[in-house]
């Protein structure tokens, strides 16, 4: 089976563009010049037996008037048009993307702070973002967070073997294929060639030959700098269609990659050509061992042949490790999708070693997002975060929405009787008294809490239980406080990590602002917040700050003393069982 080749053209006049239609990855071209098109309305008027004795043809004079203007109109409309094509078209040919992007040598302004993810950086950006100005107590030094990530380095020696994969999805879809090729990598003792993260609007699954095409196509946007700089309200040429609602960037940004680099090799792959392979690495097509998926779980891993457990239902086929392992011949072995908690079925104690490793390191290190959640942080439960709980809630889409009422109630329950202490009886009839139930004369049981028997397989100390008194110190709780003394603890601070808009006044979220008078969400902390909106990515231009909001809310919950999650969800277990056990420094949960 051989890797699919697409010939890409590096130096094109014109702008090409990338959307997905129906599973189809097309291409699409800017507009082209036109010449204006002759007026063809004007129609011939004859004369009039009248006007051919002695007056001639001649037009009304208001209709004359009239033509005039609108001829006059035409060429003032096409000549504006030529006018400011002319100038993109220039703009775009004298000047390159760095040229447009670099900052300028005048002081920062925070409107205007590029972090650049793709190697080489220009010194000026290095000595602007780490030189003597950068105060780490201000907020303005929140946009100094940038690193330098490794160079792909060209393999002169042509025996060194490679790992690689096609990312899609989601960020945490990506984290889990991205984990798994870590793990598979230093198993086959392989180079893992490391895809950037794609933030925003998701690529979805295809099969492998549209996957590829799709992201050889996509990762690709020289060409489409001016798309950057189209004003807000004026219309967008076809090619910038979308162009600022995904953006990518390193790996080594978000996670502690160093410590990943100082356990196996690793090797960043911005271009996903196969030209890129015979380029830079000196990989040709027969070097290349392709596990071409026409499914999202196609094969199922096992890196033990005396491990019979059964196929999971949901994947087609077993793969054994033994089996990659015996593919030394070729340089380089491809995989399609990798994405799956499941998708490595490990029972050999050094690759489950090498997966707690693995995830541990996925743990956000986003220098601008650590400093505004400590903050938060400190204000809502003091240094530590044992005065308040976060909450991980995800509501906004497909089958939470769906889901949303039982998954509400769930996590309420959880809250107020695990994580608060509130017998069952006054939780009850908090909850009545909220929804409206006690005039109904119905019993409404409690939710089944099930225990989760992964988390127990890995206990932590427990917390120190919430003072009686906890309510934020350097916060105002929007509500009325209990007085009750058995109802004090619902007085401590509560942290929603969400995604529906507006959630204070969310109807689905009233039970939780009705019943813990110190419920906070991320939209409390605006002031905190406004340094992430001033980031942009280098190399593209497109704003960071909208894709790094979800991240944050994360981390501010599982900074508290306690962290519950939604059901289902990967971001949410991630936030449990990675997050916020490292953040305390408890080991992490391992699920797969």
């Amino acid at each position: 089976m051989s890797l699919p080749r697409t010939r890409m053209s590096r130096h094109k006049p014109s702008s090409p563009s990338v959307t997905l239609e129906k599973g189809e990855a097309l291409l699409y071209q800017p507009n082209q010049l036109r010449r204006p098109a002759n007026i063809r309305n004007i129609r011939n008027i004859r004369a009039s037996p009248s006007m051919s004795k002695g007056y001639g043809l001649q037009l009304p004079r208001r209709r004359t008037l009239s033509v005039i203007l609108f001829l006059l109109l035409v060429f003032l409309i096409f000549g504006i048009f030529f006018l400011l094509r002319g100038t993109r078209l220039r703009w775009d040919n004298s000047q390159t993307q760095k040229d447009l992007l670099r900052p300028t040598t005048h002081a920062p302004t925070p409107e205007e702070v590029y972090i650049r993810f793709r190697s080489p950086r220009p010194p000026d950006v290095d000595q602007r973002l780490n030189g003597d100005n950068y105060d780490s107590k201000s907020d303005d030094a929140l946009l100094s967070d940038a690193l330098s990530p490794p160079l792909p380095v060209n393999d002169t020696t042509k025996t060194r073997k490679y790992l690689a994969y096609l990312p899609h999805s989601g960020f945490h879809n990506q984290r889990i294929a991205f984990e798994n090729a870590l793990v598979l990598a230093r198993a086959l003792d392989r180079t893992l060639l490391v895809p950037p993260v794609r933030l925003g609007v998701p690529l979805s699954y295809f099969g492998f030959e549209k996957l590829e095409r799709a992201l050889v196509l996509g990762n690709d946007r020289s060409g489409l700098e001016h798309c950057a700089r189209v004003p807000l309200g004026v219309v967008r040429p076809v090619e910038c269609v979308g162009y600022d609602e995904f953006t990518l960037v390193s790996w080594a940004w978000i996670v502690d990659y160093e410590g990943l680099r100082a356990q196996q090799d690793l090797v960043e792959r911005w271009d996903m050509s196969s030209e890129w392979l015979e380029e830079t690495l000196g990989i040709k097509e027969g070097d290349v061992k392709v596990f071409e998926d026409s499914q999202p779980y196609q094969w199922r891993i096992y890196d033990s042949l005396d491990d019979t457990q059964p196929l999971k239902s949901n994947y087609a086929e077993r793969l054994d490790l033994c089996t990659l392992k015996a593919l030394s011949d070729y340089r380089l072995i491809q995989f399609g999708t990798l994405f799956g908690t499941t998708r490595l079925r490990l029972v050999i104690p050094e690759n489950v070693a090498a997966r707690k490793q693995v995830r541990e390191r996925m743990v956000f290190k986003m220098d601008a997002l650590l400093h505004i959640a400590d903050a938060i942080r400190d204000g809502l439960g003091g240094p530590d975060g044992w005065g308040y709980v976060g909450v991980h809630l995800r509501l906004g889409d497909g089958l939470f929405r769906r889901n949303s009422t039982e998954n509400l109630r769930l996590v309420w329950w959880k809250l107020a009787t695990q994580a608060l202490g509130i017998n069952a009886t006054a939780a009850a009839a908090v909850e009545a008294r909220a929804m409206g139930w006690e005039s109904d004369g119905e019993t409404y049981l409690p939710p089944a809490i099930v225990p989760d028997k992964m988390a127990l397989r890995t206990p932590h100390p427990p917390p120190p239980p919430p003072p009686l008194n906890a309510t934020a110190s350097h916060t105002v709780c929007r509500g009325a406080l209990h007085t009750s003394s058995h109802l004090l603890p619902l007085n401590t601070p509560i942290f929603i990590a969400t995604d529906v808009p507006a959630p204070r006044s969310h109807p689905d979220l009233q039970l939780f602002v009705s019943t813990f008078p110190c419920t906070f969400f991320l939209s409390d902390f605006d002031a905190r917040i406004r340094a992430l909106f001033a980031l942009r990515n280098a190399d593209d231009g497109v704003a960071l700050g909208p894709f790094l909001l979800p991240f944050l809310d994360a981390m501010v919950a599982a900074k508290g003393r306690e962290t519950l999650g939604t059901p289902h969800s990967t971001f949410s277990r991630f936030t449990v069982d990675v997050l916020s056990r490292v953040y305390h420094g408890w080991d992490i949960v391992q699920r797969g």
